[in-house]
């Protein structure tokens, strides 16, 4: 079963700046096969902060990624 921790954990462990929009993807899943619970209820409002904060969060996981990579 899918879960809001589930898809964070996912969100999380991706490696590339391309999962951001793979995060909003999700997150519009959540909402839309899940509308009557927790989870469903929150993925818009985390979507949403993710979207005002899109540049930073890439810059994040670049650096994140170059971290990793030492």
């Amino acid at each position: 079963s899918c879960s809001l921790v589930g898809s964070e954990m996912c969100i999380r462990d991706r490696n590339s700046t391309g999962d951001v929009d793979g995060a909003v993807l999700i997150l519009d899943k959540v909402a839309e096969l899940m509308p009557g619970t927790e989870a469903g209820q929150r993925a818009p409002r985390i979507k949403a902060g993710i979207l005002a904060n899109k540049d930073q969060i890439k810059a994040q996981i670049e650096a994140a990624k170059k971290a990793q990579s030492k």
